[in-house]
């Protein structure tokens, strides 16, 4: 997104919502709900990144599930050519992970991790966009009995095969842990631990994403956070915290201050890029002043 003289150049994406683990997402769009579950996967794909495109945003932010040829209903390359079609920048990936492969407990399985994230990483490659955002609750949830000693050892093994394919094979992709609520996840809730798991991964391509929803949720101060972790900041993730709706939708004495938060990412020199997401109820309608707010922030 093009800003004004003197603003930070980050630029900023929209995550496309329909492919996404965030709890009330899935219908950005607003139409009645019966009609959209009658639509099919690639079609309300379509229809967001054509929504995106002329939004004035810069990308957008695919779920992986579009590309990691576990649908029954469509594959990678047909994702591949809808976006080749629509002319459409993939700037970022999120949702690494499904809920059927875990990565904590007594029933991780490492071969089928590495077989997944092979493929998954070779997709990301070919059709672009270079931060994966690993948020992945349900996968990555500690399950009732097992110890958040041995989660850990299971979380930096995950990550350091995953940084070992990157590594291998030259990709230029770089995976940031997502610290999640605890109403979502029960592991890595804060930026703080997630800070603590990425330095113990000796790779370049591990970092971590702050969310201003999560942050929010788990009563955190992110803005006074910033200096102490930014050397692993690698993406941003913005919604309105208290609502999780568009990022500067709710205009109030006390809420979020975003306009600080960007403020304080540039005078420690952050320079990743943000993206967008949230719960739209009528993304064609929202998505303008979204953009404009936070255009007039950065």
């Amino acid at each position: 997104m093009n800003n004004a003289k003197g603003k930070t150049s980050l630029k900023l994406g929209i995550a496309d919502m329909v492919a996404n683990f965030v709890p009330g997402s899935g219908n950005p769009i607003g139409i009645p709900e019966a009609t959209w579950q009658t639509m099919k996967p690639l079609e309300k794909l379509s229809i967001v990144i054509d929504i995106i495109k002329h939004s004035g945003f810069d990308y957008v932010e695919l779920g992986i599930p579009w590309i990691n040829d576990i649908s029954q209903e469509y594959t990678s390359e047909d994702v591949f050519s809808l976006v080749k079609e629509k002319n459409m920048t993939v700037g970022s990936f999120c949702s690494l992970m499904p809920a059927t492969l875990k990565v904590v407990g007594p029933n991780t399985d490492k071969i089928k991790i590495r077989e997944y994230l092979e493929n998954v990483f070779l997709n990301c490659s070919k059709i672009g966009g270079d931060v994966i955002v690993f948020g992945s609750g349900d996968s990555r949830n500690v399950p009732e009995g097992y110890s958040y000693e041995n989660a850990e050892q299971d979380i930096l093994n995950f990550l350091n095969t995953a940084a070992e394919i990157i590594e291998r094979n030259k990709y230029d992709l770089k995976l940031v842990i997502e610290s999640l609520n605890t109403e979502e996840c029960n592991y890595i809730n804060t930026l703080e631990e997630a800070y603590n798991i990425a330095c113990k991964v000796d790779a370049t391509s591990i970092g971590i994403v702050i969310d201003t929803f999560h942050a929010y949720r788990q009563k955190r101060n992110v803005i006074e956070e910033i200096p102490d972790i930014i050397d692993k900041v690698l993406h941003l993730h913005l919604a309105q915290p208290e609502d999780r709706r568009w990022p500067g939708s709710l205009q109030q004495e006390d809420s979020f201050d975003f306009i600080e938060f960007f403020g304080a990412l540039k005078d420690n020199g952050y320079n990743g890029n943000a993206t967008v997401e949230c719960n739209f109820d009528n993304m064609q309608e929202q998505i303008g002043p979204c953009g404009e707010t936070l255009k007039a922030m950065v």
